[in-house]
């Protein structure tokens, strides 16, 4: 997992039992726990703050300035998102239940007040450049929008994904819309406020299934997104304009990328799955507009072999699932039509397939509960 800081050129990389702040000249590690692993992470709007959670419940708040801990909450359940508002005051937390709940730092002790509920997982949450709406993306194919802070008032749905919602991003410099990416291998441009999908753009290769897209990155200094999809040791660029998107080329990689982040300067930052753990690339005027800049040497010397444990923390993380996913949509794509035979007095009534090996014995409801 890899976080830029908006306002300097440095990323946070989150490994699975370590966070280390790296920068051009200098790296060093700003927090591990023994036991457990990390599963989000975000820097504050005007990057004075980061946050970082762990599935033992707890999010850590630091004071980027110093690097040390400004506050330790306490929450009930394991998150899978967290954002903060431009304030420094809140801070939001989605959860695998598909709750949405909000700290008030300047308001010790720090209870969590719920604001929003989703009745499947939630994915991603994110505010508003102008915070006036709350994007929440979830495992049943939709973005919703609503109002903020009264969040109780839905604005819109963005629906148009047929699976998944994985990563949902803003764009800093078109303020009314937002990027998202699928397990149906799309990525989509919307007007949130409306829930118009302006533009599509499919990462499906021909005669493959579709990739799942794991995690979008933005540049609104070159104007371009950052997908990486499960599978693929490689990054694919979009261009973006006004209402336009389109392909705009793929870089290669050594390996499986898991994280991907633009810092300030424009650089574009992927951690992926090998000795080398990091790709590193700038904008140039050469064809394809992206070239290989140097990674900084010190970074091998604090990372374990590979910035995290792939499989483990794609999972933690609440991205993607591969094999139960997988699972997941093929019983129900069974159990449909076994339905429709039935009903058309083909096959009687409809039988549960015998479940595979490692499969759970029941069927959606396990599904959710592992996820």
């Amino acid at each position: 997992l890899l976080v830029a800081d908006p306002s300097a050129s440095r990323v946070v990389a989150v490994g699975t039992q370590k966070a280390l702040l790296l920068e051009v000249d200098a790296s060093k590690s700003i927090h591990e726990i023994k036991t457990g692993v990390y599963t989000c992470a975000c820097f504050s709007p005007l990057g004075s703050l980061f946050c970082l959670s762990d599935d033992a419940k707890k999010i850590y708040i630091f004071d980027t300035a110093t690097w040390d801990i400004k506050h330790t909450l306490q929450y009930d359940k394991r998150t899978s998102s967290v954002t903060v508002s431009r304030d420094d005051r809140h801070v939001l937390i989605g959860d695998k239940a598909g709750d949405i709940y909000s700290y008030d730092l300047l308001s010790p002790p720090h209870q969590a007040s719920l604001i929003a509920g989703h009745v499947s997982m939630l994915y991603d949450v994110l505010l508003s450049v102008d915070e006036r709406f709350m994007l929440s993306a979830d495992r049943d194919e939709k973005i919703r929008v609503s109002c903020y802070p009264g969040a109780f008032e839905i604005e819109a749905f963005c629906l148009g994904h047929t699976k998944m919602v994985t990563s949902c991003i803003r764009l800093a410099d078109q303020p009314a819309r937002v990027l998202s990416g699928s397990q149906d291998g799309a990525v989509r441009l919307w007007a949130f406020e409306t829930g118009a999908c302006v533009a599509t753009a499919s990462l499906q290769a021909e005669g493959a299934e579709p990739p799942i897209v794991i995690k979008l990155a933005y540049s609104p200094q070159h104007r371009t997104a950052a997908a990486i999809v499960h599978g693929r040791a490689a990054i694919e660029l979009l261009a973006v304009s006004g209402d336009g998107l389109v392909r705009a080329g793929t870089l290669a990689v050594a390996a499986q990328p898991w994280g991907v982040a633009f810092t300030a300067d424009g650089k574009l930052w992927a951690s992926i799955e090998c000795e080398a753990l990091f790709a590193v690339f700038e904008h140039a005027p050469a064809p394809g507009g992206w070239v290989p800049a140097a990674v900084p040497a010190h970074t091998k010397d604090l990372l374990p072999a590979r910035p995290c444990s792939a499989a483990e923390a794609v999972v933690r993380d609440g991205i993607v699932a591969v094999t139960k996913i997988a699972n997941y949509y093929k019983r129900k794509d069974q159990r449909i039509q076994a339905s429709k035979r039935a009903a058309a007095g083909e096959g009687g009534v409809a039988a549960k397939k015998p479940r595979e090996d490692g499969e759970p014995e029941s069927d959606s409801d396990d599904d959710d509960a592992e996820l």
